[in-house]
């Protein structure tokens, strides 16, 4: 059903326009535009402003674009003018320099840098403080959208009414602030509401840092990642957890079910629960051996004042993320990182646990394999916890632990490394298996004590039946893996090489460098096993390798 709509465009006669009622005020200035292409030149619906005054009435009154028509005229009547003003008329005549050096002005002023972390109990109060010097918006998109909408105590230490104020500035952050995006009824229908106004201020403060959503529906991997990480180096100081209005399960309990403290000493990291528009934002803290969460305010985002709220808090929350950034210690790994990798692989990182994605079913097949025969027999390797190879969905496998990769920053430490190798090649080698794809990327550091263990047998294969690798680099590998028929000292050419790549400095003559020539021998009946080269190794670095070295490793 249309309604006859008269409007006027700022010293333009007034005119009219049949319009459907079902139609939004938004849509109304689109339409108008299209009609006044003299008037309304270059301009868009969000450049101009619309509002309405009465027959014997003195006020006008500012409408929301998101307003439909019939709302109109239930609060109007029929008898309205719809009065049309460019809002950038002013805008115009600046130059594209001009705006941008406003727009780099404003962010470098948001992003400041604090001098401190603040204590846990000064962090509501730090959070919520206003930036430095309000935030300058276009006069008339500040008439619009803000003035009279909020307490002017507050209103004007956050946004102040501008001309020299940067269009770039409005249309990447604060009109999502002004015109929130449009939700539906399922949680996926929220998301780009939560990144606009949670996530995008996170990048005003930190805008070094990164973020990824868990889009994984496999409930087995789903838990162990946040719904969003912001990662800041690779370290994960900004999570949330995110619940649509009907979506099951609590999003606050989730943000410490899914947490594994690696943080060494870092105060806090940061959090918030979602549930629809309704916002909670946290820290997470270390407590003895137990992370706790501290609920900090909530805020509504249907509200402009919650959006507001949201809009600065993030923004603060950005800049505190590189100093704790500077807390966490040297061994820390990456988190919830996607690798991406040419034969069609996909690895995510997560806290404790690597998950791996394949094409097909094949590798899965042959990984699980190679681990259940290894289980409980092979000491110093990563361990399989789940497999998924349900062909209806991606194939995947769950390892653990996640390790560094750190090569030995010591001769005592390449040591220890190399036993820890040769016992793993030994076990594996008696049981017929050979990894053939030894090397410093697949032979990590544990975390929590000065031990290596290797991971990946993605290439693993029995002795009996070992067939040609030709996609493996050359210069990493015994010459003779990309021919058939080759065996285990394969394995024992790549431990030669562990000690040649290694980042320690080994004078020619040293005797560690010289045995390294042993393991690489061209032919190779002439490299020893791994069962001897472990003995020579004791033999030669006894004080080095204590008689406990490998006490509490399962084999």
């Amino acid at each position: 059903m249309t309604v006859k709509i008269w409007y006027k465009i700022e010293e333009l006669e007034e005119t009219s326009i049949n319009f459907e009622q079902n139609k939004t005020v938004d849509d109304l200035k689109k339409t108008i535009i299209k009609n006044e292409p003299s008037a309304l030149k270059d301009c868009t619906s969000s450049e101009i402003s619309l509002k309405i005054t009465k027959d014997g009435d003195s006020k006008i009154h500012v409408v929301s674009p998101r307003w439909v028509i019939q709302k109109v005229l239930q609060e109007y009547g029929n008898d309205f003018l719809c009065l049309i003003q460019k809002n950038v008329k002013a805008i115009k005549t600046k130059t594209r320099k001009d705006d941008a050096d406003s727009y780099f002005q404003t962010i470098g002023m948001l992003g400041v840098k604090p001098d401190f972390i603040p204590q846990k109990s000064n962090l509501l109060e730090w959070l919520q403080q206003p930036p430095i010097n309000p935030i300058e918006i276009i006069p008339s998109l500040y008439e619009e959208y803000f003035e009279a909408k909020l307490p002017s105590e507050y209103l004007n230490k956050i946004f102040v009414s501008s001309e020299k104020a940067s269009l770039q500035l409005w249309s990447k952050y604060i009109t999502h602030i002004a015109l929130p995006p449009d939700i539906g009824t399922t949680e996926d229908s929220y998301h780009a509401l939560w990144d606009m106004l949670i996530v995008k201020p996170l990048k005003i403060g930190s805008p070094n840092g990164r973020h990824n959503r868990n889009t994984s529906l496999h409930t087995s991997t789903r838990k162990l990642r946040p719904d969003l990480s912001y990662l800041v180096q690779d370290a994960c100081l900004a999570r949330g957890e995110e619940k649509g209005l009907d979506t099951e399960g609590d999003p606050a309990e989730e943000l410490t079910e899914k947490l594994i403290w690696t943080y060494g000493q870092c105060p806090y990291v940061f959090g918030y629960h979602a549930r629809a528009t309704t916002v909670t934002y946290c820290y997470l803290y270390l407590e003895g051996e137990q992370v706790l969460r501290r609920d900090l305010f909530t805020c509504d985002l249907n509200e402009l004042a919650g959006r507001v709220q949201a809009f600065i808090t993030g923004i603060n929350i950005g800049r505190l993320l590189p100093l704790l950034r500077q807390t966490i210690p040297q061994y820390f790994q990456q988190e919830f990182v996607i690798l991406h990798r040419s034969n069609g692989k996909v690895v995510e990182l997560m806290q404790n646990v690597v998950v791996k994605r394949y094409c097909t079913t094949q590798p899965i097949i042959h990984i699980r394999a190679i681990y259940d025969s290894i289980k409980h027999k092979v000491p110093f390797t990563d361990r399989l916890e789940h497999v998924n190879d349900d062909e209806e969905k991606t194939p995947f496998v769950v390892l653990s632990p996640k390790g560094m990769v750190c090569r030995p920053q010591s001769k005592e430490q390449l040591i220890k490394s190399l036993c820890c190798v040769l016992n793993a090649l030994k076990a594996l080698h008696e049981m017929g298996i050979m990894h053939r794809d030894i090397r410093w990327e697949n032979v990590l550091k544990y975390i929590d004590r000065d031990k290596w263990f290797i991971i990946d047998f993605d290439d693993a294969c029995y002795i009996s039946s070992p067939t040609s690798s030709v996609y493996l680099a050359k210069d990493s590998h015994a010459p003779e893996i990309f021919e058939d028929h080759h065996n285990e000292s394969v394995d024992i050419w790549s431990v030669g090489y562990l000690i040649l790549t290694a980042t320690v400095n080994l004078q020619e003559s040293d005797e560690l460098k010289i045995y390294a020539t042993s393991l690489m021998e061209k032919d190779v009946n002439d490299r020893p096993t791994a069962k001897v080269a472990l003995e020579w190794l004791w033999n030669k670095y006894r004080d080095t390798l204590k008689e406990d070295f490998l006490e509490g490793e399962e084999s």
